[in-house]
């Protein structure tokens, strides 16, 4: 007896385990399928007949296992989960799409931006191209609404104009002289104080309205 267990070699010893592998999984699928049907040996020949001959009363007898339950119930929690995963990819594609619609927003709003900023800039450097000139003509216009006041003025002390259109006439003038000389001075200020070359900023300046000295 010693002697036949030291002659037995690995390999049959792997088959011997495989053989037995074998009978228990054949064991087990004959449990299933016997625990299945375990109710059908106590149903006498007619039942069994009438059984087998309704379609219907079969389907039910299946349907009300133990087993076949247990697999209903597996495929319930399949479809409940990939409802769930479906649920939750359509709630993921629908924010995506939602964050896609805000980034071409936000796109579209910054080259608005841009273009307002890059035409600031073309008003802002045109604005300023040559003040001199305008400066110029702005003192022109003062010193003749101030040259007007003082000859009717002169016109007045010789009796050449009456009072009462005098009055009327040298206050407009005067007033006129005094917001053209006060617009001039501004004016001569601003040009003062632009730098020679304007240094690049990063945001540009809105351009002053120089028509408003004229």
């Amino acid at each position: 007896m010693a002697s036949r267990r030291k002659t037995e070699t690995p390999s049959s010893t792997a088959s011997s385990a495989s053989r037995s592998s074998n009978r228990r999984s054949n064991g087990t699928a004959v449990d299933i399928l016997s625990s299945t049907f375990d109710g059908l040996h106590l149903l006498d020949t007619e039942s069994l007949k009438a059984l087998l001959n309704d379609d219907d009363k079969l389907d039910e007898f299946v349907a009300d296992h133990p087993f076949c339950r247990g697999v209903r119930q597996k495929r319930d929690d399949l479809e409940m989960e990939t409802r769930c995963y479906a649920q939750e990819t359509l709630s993921r594609h629908t924010k995506l799409r939602s964050a896609q619609d805000r980034l071409r927003r936000t796109q579209v709003e910054l080259q608005e931006k841009r273009r307002e900023v890059e035409r600031l800039q073309r008003e802002s450097r045109s604005s300023k191209g040559p003040l001199e000139p305008k400066l110029a003509s702005a003192q022109t216009l003062a010193e003749k609404a101030t040259e007007e006041c003082e000859a009717l003025g002169k016109q007045f002390t010789t009796g050449a104009v009456p009072l009462d259109g005098f009055l009327d006439d040298f206050l407009q003038k005067s007033s006129e002289a005094y917001v053209r000389q006060i617009k001039t001075d501004k004016f001569q200020h601003y040009v003062e104080a632009e730098p020679s070359s304007p240094s690049t900023t990063t945001s540009p300046s809105r351009p002053r309205n120089t028509n408003n000295y004229f």
